[in-house]
């Protein structure tokens, strides 16, 4: 257990899992003064679109016991910001508009990350200019990001967003895109090309593509 926090004078327990926020269906019912079981009816509705692991995490009933002590015969389902997003998108009363904001604005992010350099800094008696790395990461990628998106029903631009929003937990990708500019000449035209042009993005992306894809094809 992690503490309570207010969300529009109605108290939620916080919870996390792997050091990231997440809420539970009843939360979600709660903060939104909804009758029990809308937001799990939303969910088996639009499951399609859901992508496990990204937008949610399922947990069984014992690890559902140890972890957050909820007794949940059938398991429970963890959901996360992005999930949250996505399932409360006919939520819109002006209660929703306000509980929404406060739960991005104020619990999804209240947890500051500790974000790497983007780079280290060279030794005072290091003056190798560093040489950034283009590669073919889209096209190399693009194939199985299609089938991804196919598969499980969401667009590209969602799995950019999910890309880059996953990258952004451990490096500063504004601090990314200044030293882009800085050595191109301009700005990506695109978010999702700073990925290929930094090597460490290029390997974090893969690795997170494999993890959806483990969880999509398992």
């Amino acid at each position: 257990m992690n503490g309570v926090i207010t969300i529009e004078n109605t108290e939620m327990q916080i919870r996390e899992y792997n050091g990231e926020r997440v809420v539970t269906f009843k939360d979600i019912d709660m903060v939104h003064q909804r009758a029990d079981g809308t937001a799990s009816r939303n969910f088996r509705k639009n499951k399609k679109h859901f992508i496990e692991g990204v937008d949610y995490i399922r947990r069984n009933s014992s690890e559902a016991k140890r972890e957050y002590d909820i007794i949940a015969p059938n398991g429970l389902t963890l959901v996360t910001e992005s999930g949250y997003l996505l399932l409360v998108k006919s939520f819109t009363d002006d209660l929703s508009w306000k509980v929404q904001r406060q739960l991005v604005d104020v619990y999804f992010k209240v947890r500051e990350v500790q974000k790497e350099p983007y780079y280290k800094e060279p030794l005072a008696d290091d003056f190798t200019p560093r040489v950034p790395i283009v590669s073919d990461w889209y096209e190399r990628n693009k194939g199985r990001m299609y089938r991804l998106c196919r598969d499980s029903g969401n667009s590209r631009s969602y799995l950019y967003h999910c890309i880059l929003n996953r990258l952004s937990e451990r490096y500063d990708l504004n601090a990314a895109r200044e030293i882009y500019k800085n050595e191109v000449g301009s700005y990506p035209e695109y978010p999702i090309d700073i990925v290929k042009y930094f090597p460490e993005l290029e390997q974090d992306a893969d690795k997170f593509l494999d993890r959806i894809e483990r969880m999509t094809y398992r």
